[in-house]
């Protein structure tokens, strides 16, 4: 833990405290990026400008030859997955689709998937910095391979997923009072169900999510929103 000391501090309030200032010259380099129109040059090459740009982040794009659940928003803008891997400043890594260069031709879908992304991803930066390192790598193979049943009910994830969904009303500009209300009561707030919870509760009824691992989703989120 002692050599990610001179990041956590910085990554904490980027991922926590200050949030949206962090977001800030973040969406403008995305934003002059969006207006050069370079996709005909293709999708790898969207990926490394993107990288270049935001370097000083710690966040890197890498372009795959496939596009994972296909319909779904995140894809449907460029967007895979997104990982933070285990280097000395746990870089976050966004993996893309061909669909990526929606920045050029729909970039207010395309900075949403982003950020929706980068917010999850923030969460586990924290959480692993938080991690001793010689422990980390077991958290990260207990995710593979990819499993929902695993995955959706793992603490990590919930905690990142809460987070998340909150920051998501936030941006809707709901009041700390509605949040809460749409928590307590979700049932009553079907319009306001955004895919993070509306996801948990299926997947809840299917029986992939734990009663307790929905419980805790709700327990952090209430937490997080009473900070709001």
């Amino acid at each position: 833990m002692q050599r990610y000391k001179p990041f956590f501090n910085l990554y904490l309030d980027e991922a926590i405290i200050n949030v949206q200032e962090y977001f800030i010259p973040i969406e403008k380099k995305c934003k002059e990026f969006s207006k050069l129109f370079t996709k005909d040059k293709g999708f790898e090459h969207t990926c490394t400008k993107l990288s270049l740009l935001l370097k000083k982040y710690k966040i890197k794009f890498v372009y795959e030859d496939y596009t994972m659940n296909t319909g779904d928003f995140l894809s449907a803008n460029g967007f895979n997955f997104g990982e933070v891997i285990n280097d000395k400043s746990f870089t976050i890594i966004m993996h893309c689709n061909s669909n990526i260069n929606s920045i050029f031709y729909n970039y207010p879908s395309f900075i949403k998937a982003f950020f929706s992304v980068l917010r999850h991803e923030l969460i586990h930066r924290i959480q692993y910095m938080k991690i001793e390192y010689k422990n980390l790598q077991k958290v990260i193979d207990r995710k593979e391979p990819f499993d929902d049943n695993i995955y959706l009910n793992d603490a990590h994830e919930i905690m990142a997923f809460a987070w998340q969904l909150v920051d998501y009303y936030r941006l809707m500009r709901l009041s700390k009072e509605q949040i809460l209300k749409v928590l307590q009561k979700p049932d009553e707030y079907l319009e306001l169900q955004n895919n993070i919870l509306s996801g948990f509760i299926r997947a809840n009824r299917k029986g992939v999510v734990t009663d307790k691992s929905l419980k805790l989703l709700y327990k952090y989120a209430y937490e997080y929103a009473k900070e709001v």
